[in-house]
């Protein structure tokens, strides 16, 4: 399990281009003698860098990736996750020319998350013989409702946290402030999206696919319970709050 998690949402022509650079940490818990209840390992989500450009190149973006994945604390220690819904495929072949395995993420309806698998030779060129054959996962089909409520489990369990002095962090909580569950003929909640259109929700998305891929790494997540007072954020992220 790698100690760094990158996650980026590619913005199209004149759409913000947005990186995270996250480090998850852990700490321990102790438990309760009198309840005979163990020490305990919580792990965090440590969002430690945020990169924000406007009007570059998908190559441009390419490189700045590469850059962050080529630095040297997070090389070969880093999963890559990005946004590959829409030009998300073309900006997978940018990595590719830079031998950067990344994972899109196809954010859509349904009701299941879908891994997609192809040959390792049809991704990166040039490979042959049985490497050539392997495969290898291309991308992944995630409901947007799983991955709402991945960043609600995380926020209102205090596991997200911000460096201090962190460019952009007003941004950031401006737009989760934001982002709000609607409703689609008077029906239940249908989906949940940036709540002026004028707003971008380019944070949202990299927090979103951060905490689902946190999860899905085999994450358990601690009970409420188990946290400290201090580590419990008040009035936690929830877009269906005002419902």
């Amino acid at each position: 399990m790698n100690e760094y998690l990158v996650t980026a949402d590619i913005g199209k022509r004149y759409d913000p281009f947005v990186l995270f650079v996250h480090r998850k940490t852990s700490k321990i818990v102790p438990g309760s003698t009198a309840l005979r209840t163990p020490d305990r390992v919580v792990r965090y989500l440590d969002l430690v860098h945020i990169e924000k450009f406007l009007g570059i190149t998908y190559p441009q973006m390419g490189d700045l990736v590469a850059t962050w994945m080529g630095h040297n604390q997070i090389v070969n220690n880093a999963d890559l996750v990005y946004d590959g819904t829409g030009v998300g495929e073309a900006f997978g072949d940018i990595l590719h020319e830079r031998s950067i395995a990344g994972i899109p993420i196809i954010v859509g309806g349904g009701e299941q998350v879908r891994e997609v698998y192809t040959d390792f030779g049809s991704v990166f060129s040039g490979q042959n013989g049985r490497l050539g054959s392997a495969q290898i996962l291309k991308e992944v089909h995630v409901p947007k409702a799983d991955l709402v409520a991945a960043g609600q489990l995380i926020a209102q369990q205090g596991r997200y946290r911000l460096a201090s002095g962190l460019q952009w962090a007003d941004d950031f909580q401006a737009q989760l402030s934001n982002f709000k569950g609607i409703k689609k003929d008077g029906a239940r909640i249908k989906s949940a999206e940036a709540e002026l259109e004028k707003v971008h929700d380019d944070f949202v998305s990299c927090y979103l696919l951060a905490c689902w891929f946190f999860l899905r790494e085999g994450e358990v997540a601690a009970p409420d319970s188990v946290l400290p007072a201090t580590l419990r954020t008040a009035g936690a992220w929830d877009p269906y709050s005002y419902m």
